[in-house]
């Protein structure tokens, strides 16, 4: 057998077995026995074809990689890119298999076995040997095949060795002349010269590999107690420890791009002229909008699945998982386009919007009514057959009770990511970045630690008569069924500024602006208000967007599909959750607590 039951409810967990790890056994075409071994020759990682006892132990893990501790680090058997065509271009009908950093998105380094030997995860290319090398080739006649003689044995699913990711560190530079993509490799940046790293989410180190000698050395922050200061790379392990100087996080993430922080909270950072142009440093956040000499920014691009693993992980704090066991089918959390708002789901509204004790309570820049909102839009979502009579997506609800009590109590990570996204409104991370950039991705990132399986589409930042009609209008052209949160900054009569939000629901009549933030109101009130809150043109909706005051700025956010994540087809243990269809664990990832695929490895695609 070749994982572990573990039962849990009415759910069976597969996790993986830690076996008895043994080097990796072939047979050649001549008979004998040997065995692989990680070696370094030639200014390269190779896989050699070695006497066994001169091999060390590898695992096969619930990835599909095979993988050495070599130094204090986990690297892994991968097909060269220029012959699978993964990753760069082909040039070569042949290549050796090289060692890289286990990663878990790079299909190069999933195998599968297949006619008694190792394949690549799509079956093209089968692992030979030649001149005691492993190697793969475009021509299947090639020599030689050989054939793994302790198979029994790697059926054995492995816990993962890690969950690093490989990704880019790229900065843009924009100008009226130009526009250039740099990349960070040590402390310099080089035009269209792309250099990957190594991110380890677990210990938050960003690694360079040395290919020549297996080394690797981490982006260390050396800042201190200093304002700013220079950074440095200096040798490091994938050994999980506390936070270090050496820990980072992605932050602030929309899309593809955003910060990275140290465990001090300080920014990295890189000057755009200058005698120190493209090197990276540090540098307080509250230094960050007067640090504008040299044109800095601390806007940096990365792979897409950073973004997917920050989605991954979001979804698992919020139990929102796609799969739990993995693969098991589960409906699609989308709301129809033949929907129907009656009675019951007028009460649940009413019960989500009278969950509020009128106070100024919130986590960063979510306050009660953005909370509601994305409870709102989330029970739309994936209750849109039948309301919740009781309970919540994000909070309990309870008339006059402040819902953030309940909210950090059921999800306090949430909860801090709001209150360190909200924080952080006011940084530029682009010297003298203007007030719309800042807002739109606060208000992105903070969807993405929320409601992380959606896309998002934001409308334009208006701030005139003209412009938020104009954004009114556009949303009447969008389908039944479609759902927006509107973030509106109104002006009392008092002259006081005010921000607020609610959901909008596309239905066959026009525009529904749900009310939010209700205390102390009735459901009769409640539906009455419900039913003022329906335009039918862009005047009517102009009006109902007022009725708390003078608008000031109208932005909202359109939901628009599912996030096709890769990493959807992943869960850990104990990802029962809540129950029914809310499935994670609610905590961090580990890389012990990766469940197989239905018994089975996981191949990300």
């Amino acid at each position: 057998m070749n994982f572990k039951f573990l039962f849990v409810g009415f759910l069976i967990y597969l996790l993986p077995l830690f076996a008895a790890n043994q080097p990796i056994k072939v047979k050649l075409h001549d008979g004998k026995e040997y065995c692989y071994r990680p070696v370094f020759s030639g200014g390269e990682g190779l896989v050699y074809i070695d006497y066994c006892k001169n091999a060390p132990p590898a695992q096969y893990d619930v990835f599909g990689r095979v993988a050495w501790r070599v130094n204090a680090k986990w690297l892994c058997m991968s097909a060269p890119a220029t012959v699978s065509g993964i990753g760069e271009r082909i040039n070569s009908h042949w290549g050796r298999l090289v060692l890289r950093p286990c990663v878990i998105n790079d299909k190069n380094q999933q195998w599968i076995i297949k006619d008694g030997g190792f394949h690549t995860f799509d079956s093209r290319f089968r692992v030979k040997d030649d001149k005691w090398y492993a190697y793969i080739s475009t021509k299947k006649g090639d020599k030689y095949d050989h054939s793994l003689s302790n198979i029994e044995q790697l059926q054995k699913i492995d816990p993962a060795v890690n969950l690093s990711l490989k990704t880019f560190l790229a900065w843009s530079f924009v100008s009226y002349a130009q526009f250039s993509l740099y990349y960070l490799q040590n402390n310099q940046s080089f035009q269209d010269s792309l250099v990957w790293f190594v991110y380890n989410p677990e210990n938050g180190h960003i690694a360079q590999y040395n290919q020549r000698n297996g080394s690797q050395v981490c982006l260390t922050s050396k800042q201190g107690k200093a304002d700013w200061g220079f950074v440095a790379w200096e040798d490091c392990s994938d050994k999980v420890l506390e936070k270090d100087n050496k820990y980072w996080e992605f932050f602030l993430l929309s899309g593809s791009d955003g910060a990275i922080k140290d465990k001090d909270g300080n920014f990295l950072r890189i000057a755009q002229y200058g005698p120190n142009w493209g090197v990276p440093y540090t540098s307080k956040k509250g230094r960050l909008e007067k640090d504008v000499k040299r044109s800095p920014k601390s806007l940096f691009l990365f792979s897409a699945d950073i973004e997917n693993w920050y989605r991954f992980v979001n979804a698992n704090l919020s139990y929102s998982l796609s799969n739990c066991p993995p693969n098991k089918h589960r409906s699609k959390r989308t709301l129809p386009p033949n929907f129907s708002l009656n009675d019951e789901w007028k009460r649940r509204l009413w019960q989500i919007a009278s969950s509020s004790d009128g106070s100024d309570a919130h986590s960063g820049r979510c306050g009660i009514c953005l909370l509601q909102s994305y409870q709102i839009l989330a029970e739309l979502q994936s209750h849109h057959n039948s309301p919740l009579e009781s309970g919540g997506y994000f909070f309990d609800t309870a008339p006059n009770t402040n819902p953030f009590q309940s909210f950090r109590q059921r999800n306090f990570i949430l909860s801090s990511r709001l209150q360190e996204i909200g924080d952080s409104l006011e940084v530029p991370l682009v010297s003298l970045e203007d007030l719309r950039s800042r807002t739109i991705r606060a208000y992105h990132s903070m969807a993405l630690v929320m409601l992380p399986n959606y896309e998002w589409e934001f409308s334009s930042f208006a701030n005139t008569r003209d412009t938020i009609m104009q954004s009114l209008r556009g949303l009447f052209n969008a389908p039944v069924g479609t759902l927006w949160i509107a973030n509106l900054y109104l002006r009392d009569a008092q002259g006081g500024n005010a921000g607020h939000a609610q959901p909008i629901l596309r239905t066959t009549e026009g525009l529904l602006f749900i009310p939010t933030n209700t205390p102390n109101v009735s459901l009769q009130t409640y539906r009455a208000a419900l039913e003022r809150s329906l335009a039918r043109n862009a005047e009517e909706a102009f009006r109902v967007v007022s009725t708390e005051g003078e608008i000031q700025i109208f932005l909202s956010m359109r939901l628009v599909r599912e996030h096709q994540n890769p990493f959807n087809v992943l869960s850990t243990y104990n990802c029962t959750g809540l129950g029914e269809d809310r499935m994670g664990s609610g905590g961090l990832i580990r890389s012990q607590s990766i469940n197989t695929c239905d018994g089975k490895r996981c191949l990300i695609q």
